[in-house]
């Protein structure tokens, strides 16, 4: 049985069973930290205890759902294409904040850009990015450095005036490292679930699980000539079955085993076989993968779970290297325009609007978000006739 997904097989029918509601609750719930085992870094304006107390805990692992980058490709190349093009360069029409840039201190091998862009890859990944301020002996703000979100805890901290204020934790090789809340960063995107962290993913996180077990079945096909030929999707929660049969599990699978097999044996059935058991809360689909000798079904369904990677980070499949049959070229860049208008240009606007405070706050230079330009990619994809047009208007 595995962890998370719950796999299954029907006597002569190969079969996965696949539970959302356990995908989310088991394989990305929070954990949990003890940080009373850490040594302090440096002096801290808390005591260990007084830290664990204060730690507000993130919605789900933060952890967890950045290692889904690391399971699909296309998500992966999503938000790289998301980070890579809200920070193509670093202008500001404000002399003193590019002064400061171009003086900027980085740890060894990060460049500056490169550091903006993880702020905004990681806030994709999982709805959290950080950057840390590094500071003189003086205590001036003179540089720029990462804090992974997957290392971090926010402890709570309120205002005169009630609002949340907090301060971090870096959590790294049992050692943790205190930081007040105006020496941290923190680009996050807003969630319900809580005031402190922001939360992103979270929706495609089963489409990539279910990805990650369709590329194991192309490799037992490889390897073992292994064919599956149904895919059953679980929504709820199935109740435990009572009998001893040798295909009853914990997952519930023998009060849909009847009604499945008759389904299967149904020569009119579609594609798309939706299942019954009685209980309002309980969805069940059947996911036919071969619908015949010449159709390769397992390939469609594989494409119809990455299509949905591609809507929720509003990333044109080619951005990510996927070719899209018919559009070899795109839709006369109408796809990069409402990528740019739509994902793009709104992460440059929050990005200038935080960079824009932090430096009101630290010098009082009365900084304008508007002032800042991160660049604009439907410039790279101009044609010679389009930027002939720009420099005749002074573009």
């Amino acid at each position: 049985m595995r962890k998370g997904f719950h796999l299954t097989t029907v006597k002569n029918t190969g079969v996965l069973m696949v539970d959302i509601d356990r995908v989310l609750e088991r394989t990305l719930k929070t954990e949990s930290y003890d940080l009373t085992k850490y040594k302090w870094n440096r002096k801290s304006r808390v005591s260990k205890s007084m830290a664990n107390q204060r730690k507000i805990s993130p919605p789900y692992s933060m952890l967890k759902l950045l290692n889904l980058l690391m399971i699909d490709e296309f998500h992966d190349g999503c938000v790289d294409a998301i980070a890579k093009n809200t920070v193509k360069i670093f202008e500001c029409n404000n002399a003193k904040v590019q002064s400061w840039w171009d003086d900027c201190q980085t740890p060894p091998k990060f460049n500056k850009i490169d550091l903006l862009r993880q702020l905004i890859k990681y806030n994709s990944a999982c709805g959290n990015g950080f950057l840390i301020k590094l500071r003189s002996l003086a205590g001036a703000w003179v540089g720029l450095q990462r804090l992974l979100p997957n290392e971090t805890e926010i402890l709570e901290n309120t205002n005169d005036q009630g609002f949340l204020v907090p301060d971090y934790i870096q959590r790294r090789n049992m050692v943790q490292t205190f930081f007040t809340g105006k020496d941290v960063i923190h680009m996050m995107e807003e969630t319900f679930k809580s005031q402190a962290w922001g939360l992103k993913s979270l929706p495609i996180a089963a489409n990539v699980e279910i990805l990650k077990e369709l590329k194991t079945l192309d490799y037992n096909n490889f390897k073992n000539g292994l064919f599956i030929d149904y895919l059953i999707l679980v929504e709820g929660l199935l109740d435990e079955d009572t009998d001893d049969t040798d295909e009853t599990d914990e997952s519930g699978f023998g009060t849909i085993k009847e009604q499945f097999e008759i389904a299967i044996q149904n020569k009119k059935q579609h594609s798309n076989i939706i299942l019954e058991t009685g209980d309002p809360n309980v969805k069940i689909k059947v996911e036919k993968l071969r619908k015949d000798m010449t159709a390769d079904g397992q390939k469609q369904l594989e494409d119809k779970y990455r299509n949905g990677i591609f809507a929720y980070h509003r990333v044109p499949p080619r951005l990510a290297s996927q070719e899209t049959p018919g559009k070899l070229g795109g839709d006369n860049d109408s796809d990069l325009k409402i990528f740019y208008f739509n994902k793009v240009k709104p992460l440059q606007e929050a990005l200038a609007s935080i960079l824009a405070n932090e430096f009101n706050n630290e010098f009082d230079w009365g900084v304008k978000p508007d002032e800042f330009n991160f660049g604009n990619l439907l410039d790279d994809y101009k044609n010679d006739e389009e930027r002939f047009f720009d420099q005749a208007q002074n573009k």
